[in-house]
Order: structure tokens, then C-alpha cells, then sequence
């Protein structure tokens, strides 16, 4: 049995190292600028295929069979209650994703509303996608009475890594991009896709890369608390902390046409905002436990 053991985590660094140097010498010549990124991944006559679409859709695929099947299992929870709850959480989620968005830009809209329909033209908040997603679980959840916290942390990691490969599509779409740098990790953006003012610059931060390292290290934080017993809902929330968190922190190298209060990014803003809530929300589970603990150990003082 330790010998299995042994070999699986062998078979797994093995993988690690293949895939990070695989990645190297995939993504080092594009970061430099020797080879262009395209974001086209290919055509079929009049149709086109984008190679953020096919990545978000293996994001998808790949977080229902390795984490949100196996979590529905444990809940009980058939293949087709599953399909109908991930069609009603993405739905949900592009829409919170896009209201959250509009929100932000809200002056834009003023004099040509009808364009806050056009998705296909760009503009998504992940704060507002993650929202409307939980929203739909927590609807679902009491629907069909199942305990809405535990769906909440079942989903957890698959979404945390969603969120970490779809970062890969923000690569070949040119964006995500930070300040001008001089890294040896830079990244290259051709002069049609920078800003204005910062016509001159050649590379820039890679904050998608950033995002993404930061949403692997919260995945493995989740999957290691999830073997543990906790609260229903703890998991959930320590997901939006870790994340408003690592939020907060790479938009300080993120590119920002607006700063408000104490030179913050809107989304720095709601990070802190969110930070706050999922800490207020984890004492009043560990609270809601601790309670529940001294209630019952005075009930079994009194029987003895």
C-alpha cells in the first residue's frame, strides 16, 4: 500500500515537472515577443473559434468530472440533478458576471442601454459572477433540500479552478495585463493592445499569471480543509476570503484607468468589502459551533 502510495506521488510530480516545463518553453516565446498570440484558435467557414472559449469550456468539463461530480456524489445527488444545478450556476453566473460589469460602468450605458446586452462585446466581473452563482446554489439548495452551505463548499474547488485555467484564456485575448515591467517574467503586448498613455511600453506585468498562481495555491488550501471536519459553509467562505485576498493583492500590479478611495481599484473596494464579510461570516459559524459544543456539554453535566 505504501509502495502504491509512493508510485502515485512519483507518477504525480512527474506529471508537475512536465507540465511546468512544458509551459516554459510554450509560453516563453510569446511572453518575449518572438512568437505573436493569437486569439483565434481556428475557423470553419464563417465560423470562428476562440481559444478563450475552448478554454473555458475544458475549465468546465475538467471541474465536473475531477471535482463537482465526485462532491455531488458524496451529497447524494444524481448526474442529472447535477447537470441541471451546473446549467443554472454558469447561466447565473455569466449573468452576475455581466451585471456586476455594467454596474461598475454604469455612465457608459446611460445614453445607449441597449449595449448592456451585447456579452459578445466584452466586459465581465468575476465578483459579480461569483455572486450570481452562489445565488443559484443557495436557491437550488433549498429547493430541492439539500443543505445549501455544504453544496457551497462541495463547488468551492471546482470553481477556484475554473477560475485558475480560464486565466489562460485572458493570455491569448491579450488582457489582464498590469503596469509596464522589467521582470525576466514580462510579457510582451503588441502596440494594438496597449493603453494610450503607455504606448511605448513593450512589456508589461503578467497579472493573469499572477491570478492564476494565486487561484492554484487557494485550490490546494480548500482541497487540504475540505478533508477536515467543518462547519457547513466554512469551506465557502474561506474560498472568498483567500480569494478577495489574492484579489487585493495583484490588482496593485494590475493596469487601472480609475482609483477611488485611498488609491484603491474598484475591485480592490469590493475585495476588502468581501474580505470583511467572509471574516464576520467564519466567527459566526465558529461561534454557531462553539455554542452548540457548551450547550451540549451542560446538557450532559445535568444528566449526570
Amino acid at each position: 500500500m505504501e509502495k502504491d502510495q509512493r508510485n502515485l506521488w512519483i507518477l504525480r510530480l512527474s506529471g508537475l515537472i512536465a507540465l511546468v516545463l512544458f509551459a516554459y518553453y510554450y509560453f516563453s516565446p510569446r511572453f518575449a515577443g518572438y512568437i505573436a498570440v493569437d486569439g483565434v484558435a481556428f475557423s470553419l467557414g464563417t465560423i470562428t473559434v476562440y481559444w478563450y472559449g475552448i478554454i473555458i469550456a475544458l475549465a468546465i468539463a475538467i471541474s465536473y468530472l475531477y471535482f463537482m461530480r465526485p462532491a455531488a456524489r458524496l451529497l447524494k445527488i444524481n448526474d442529472d440533478n447535477l447537470s441541471n444545478l451546473i446549467i443554472l450556476v454558469v447561466l447565473s453566473g455569466i449573468v452576475g458576471a455581466r451585471i456586476g460589469y455594467v454596474l461598475q460602468f454604469i455612465s457608459s450605458y446611460s445614453q445607449n442601454w441597449w449595449q448592456i446586452f451585447y456579452v459578445w462585446n466584452g466586459g465581465v466581473s468575476i465578483h459579480g459572477a461569483l455572486i450570481g452563482g452562489a445565488l443559484a446554489i443557495l436557491w437550488w439548495g433549498r429547493r430541492n433540500k439539500i443543505n445549501a452551505k455544504k453544496l457551497l463548499d462541495a463547488f468551492s474547488p471546482a470553481v477556484i479552478f475554473a477560475m485558475a485555467l480560464g486565466r489562460l484564456g485572458n493570455f491569448y485575448n491579450q488582457e489582464l495585463y498590469g503596469r509596464p515591467s522589467s521582470a525576466f517574467w514580462k510579457m510582451y503586448l503588441p502596440p494594438a493592445r496597449r493603453p494610450e498613455e503607455l504606448i511605448n511600453s513593450d512589456f508589461f506585468h503578467p497579472v493573469f499569471l499572477y491570478e492564476m498562481i494565486f487561484d492554484l495555491l487557494i485550490l490546494a488550501i480548500l482541497l487540504a480543509v475540505q478533508r477536515k471536519k467543518t462547519k457547513p459553509g466554512a469551506v465557502f467562505v474561506l474560498f472568498i476570503f483567500l480569494y478577495s485576498l489574492a484579489r487585493f493583492i495583484t490588482e496593485f500590479w494590475r493596469y487601472n484607468e480609475s482609483y477611488y478611495f485611498f488609491n484603491l481599484s474598484l475591485a480592490q473596494i469590493v475585495s476588502v468589502v468581501l474580505i470583511v464579510v467572509s471574516t464576520t461570516a467564519y466567527l459566526l459559524i465558529s461561534r454557531s459551533t462553539r455554542n452548540k459544543f457548551l450547550k451540549h456539554n451542560t446538557l450532559t453535566k445535568g444528566q449526570k
